[in-house]
């Protein structure tokens, strides 16, 4: 019995049975080994999956959405200047955000282009300025889904009222006029007047409290008279002018005309018009112009009925057209964006103006 330990062990040599085998190399070169069947990534901790992790202490999740830091003007801002653009900071680049904004005396949106400043901030650049003394709510929307609005009141006008009614005076808009900004189309002066958009007059009309507008075009042949042969337009359909003096704001409304475009003659259709202004006096007697007055307006090229899109206009007028995405379809770039800003709309002393309509028109002897 005393031989029966070596017996066995000679036994288990006879029959080949293996040593244990080492342990495994580790993987990481880390002090402590992780026993897992990857890489590790570095980290002073590993993480123990089967995935690389990105090299980050804690691995972050790419799929949150963005988080919205700030905003121009703040939420409850109780003077926001007219003139500055509306925006919303976040904590990394969101390329789909878009912001909206509305005026909420009338619930209608404010005409504008949402786009991005040079850090690729969103940004809202109304197409005339903010109706002063009034409250605002502007909504950004971003990462499929993700919403904010907040409202603020833009600051008072800094014009000098007057005093002075401008009921029954006329006022001649060049929208081509040297010194105007045209703010859309860039360098789009001259494609204004080839459409027949460049000289306008309005006539004011305040009964009593309340401003309306009546406008009109000028005869191309007999310059400071109105042409009798196109239909008026009223920019107060829809209601009174905002005005508070001396500043007035009226629109929206839609202005149409025949126009020649190359080879082709088509029914050009200007809408969404709106106009905007303060009313200046030089002699504190009678109002003697508007100055700084805006105009804006949108064409939808698809009106036209031609076989062509909005990417080949230019070709066709020989002016290069930048084409913009339409009201209420932000994926459909066939319009084009009227603003123009900067503008001085001078008194046209003795000048009415007549409604026309389509029916005064037709029959009119004197019109084509």
């Amino acid at each position: 019995m005393r031989h029966l330990p070596f017996l066995l062990a000679s036994l288990v040599f006879a029959l080949g049975c293996p040593e244990p085998a080492p342990p495994p190399p580790d993987d990481d070169d880390d002090a402590v080994d992780d026993d897992d069947s990857s890489p590790d990534d570095d980290d002073a901790v590993d993480d123990d999956d089967s995935a690389p992790d990105d090299d980050d202490a804690a691995d972050d999740d790419d799929a949150a959405p963005a988080q919205l830091l700030s905003t121009v003007p703040v939420a409850d801002e109780p003077a926001h200047p007219p003139s500055l653009p509306i925006s919303a900071t976040f904590d990394r680049a969101v390329p789909e955000a878009v912001i909206t904004l509305q005026r909420d005396t009338v619930g209608l949106p404010v005409p504008g282009a949402p786009g991005f400043d040079a850090e690729d901030t969103p940004t809202f650049e109304p197409f005339l300025p903010l109706f002063p003394d009034t409250p605002h709510t502007a909504t950004v929307q971003w990462d499929d889904g993700e919403e904010h609005s907040w409202s603020f009141t833009t600051a008072s006008n800094d014009g000098v009222a007057t005093g002075l009614s401008p009921d029954g005076l006329t006022f001649a808009w060049d929208l081509t006029q040297p010194g105007a900004t045209v703010v859309s189309p860039p360098g789009g002066g001259p494609l204004i007047a080839q459409l027949g958009l460049g000289n306008i007059f309005t006539e004011f009309n305040q009964p009593a409290t309340d401003l309306f507008v009546l406008g009109a075009q000028e005869d191309a042949g007999s310059p400071g008279l109105q042409d009798l042969c196109l239909e008026s337009f009223d920019l107060t359909a829809n209601g009174p002018a905002a005005y508070v003096d001396p500043y007035f704001q009226a629109g929206p409304v839609s202005l149409s005309r025949l126009v020649p475009l190359g080879a082709f003659t088509v029914n050009v259709t200007l809408k969404g018009i709106e106009l905007s202004g303060n009313f200046t006096t030089s002699n504190g007697i009678g109002l003697d112009a508007v100055q700084d007055g805006s105009f804006y307006g949108w064409i939808d090229v698809r009106d036209f009925g031609l076989p062509i899109v909005c990417a080949g206009l230019g070709q066709l007028v020989g002016i290069a057209i930048p084409c913009n995405a339409c009201p209420g379809e932000p994926t459909v770039a066939e319009c084009i964006t009227v603003s123009v800003q900067d503008l001085v709309a001078p008194l046209m002393p003795g000048l009415d103006l007549v409604e026309r309509t389509p029916q005064d028109i037709s029959a009119d002897i004197n019109c084509p």
